[in-house]
């Protein structure tokens, strides 16, 4: 019985005697379908990896911009030196004006006037080595492309600007700029230079600019004022300046 049932099986499968009934345009319609299909699924996945990605890249700046807020952050950041204990006073501020915009101003009010002086007027071929200031105020040093010529030019709150020209040539390389100036030079190796405050309390520091210039501050300047003791440093911490400088007000 077993036997006749499996013989009656084989024979329902076995369709070698069956006509195809099957058309082919119908197969070919078929495979058409399932090839756009597949097409379909893999652009499907691509997008949703892209996705992925510009949002995972999107996330990841808004994170770094908008950190925690820290819990009672101070209004300003105080140094204080280990080795005195006193404060720091911050090296004045860059001037926010571009070297062009100084060079310019400065040089509608050069004059040429002494007879040491070959470098020729101030141009876009001068320099500038240093500027301090806050908005239109500013106070440069500009150096002649000679060298052997420095500026210090000044514009104040009103936009007055007034400028002396220095001979650098016959003057020793760590002397100090005319005391009008409120600035210094040291020599060129000069990285950061602080003072001590006549009174003893605060340290503070100085702007160093190229060539060894630096300066304490543009502002109020009384020649008989006390002198404080200034040292200065190369970038490995030997000390290669040490003078004694009125400091300006500010």
């Amino acid at each position: 019985m077993s036997h006749d049932i499996e013989h009656l099986l084989a024979a329902a499968a076995d369709d070698s005697d069956q006509p195809l009934t099957t058309d082919v345009g119908e197969l070919v319609e078929r495979g058409r379908r399932s090839v756009r299909r597949r097409r379909v699924a893999v652009l499907a996945s691509t997008a949703v990896v892209v996705a992925a990605a510009v949002g995972a890249v999107s996330a990841w700046p808004s994170q770094r911009a908008d950190p925690a807020p820290a819990a009672r952050t101070p209004g300003s950041v105080v140094t204080i030196d280990v080795a005195s204990g006193r404060i720091i006073q911050p090296a004045p501020p860059v001037s926010p004006l571009t070297d062009d915009d100084i060079l310019l101003r400065c040089a509608r009010v050069d004059i040429l006037a002494a007879a040491w002086d070959k470098a020729g007027p101030i141009d876009t071929t001068w320099r500038v080595a240093l500027k301090t200031g806050q908005d239109e105020r500013f106070y440069a040093v500009l150096l002649s492309p000679d060298r052997t010529v420095g500026a210090g030019c000044e514009q104040e709150g009103g936009g007055h600007v007034s400028l002396m020209r220095h001979d650098l040539e016959n003057r020793g390389g760590t002397e100090p700029l005319p005391l009008w100036t409120n600035q210094g030079r040291g020599p060129a190796d000069l990285a950061r230079v602080v003072a001590d405050t006549p009174d003893g309390k605060y340290l503070r520091l100085g702007l160093v600019g190229r060539d060894g210039f630096f300066t304490f501050g543009q502002g109020g300047f009384a020649p008989d004022a006390p002198t404080a003791s200034v040292r200065g440093y190369d970038d490995g911490g030997r000390l290669v300046l040490q003078r004694r400088l009125v400091l300006p007000a500010s």
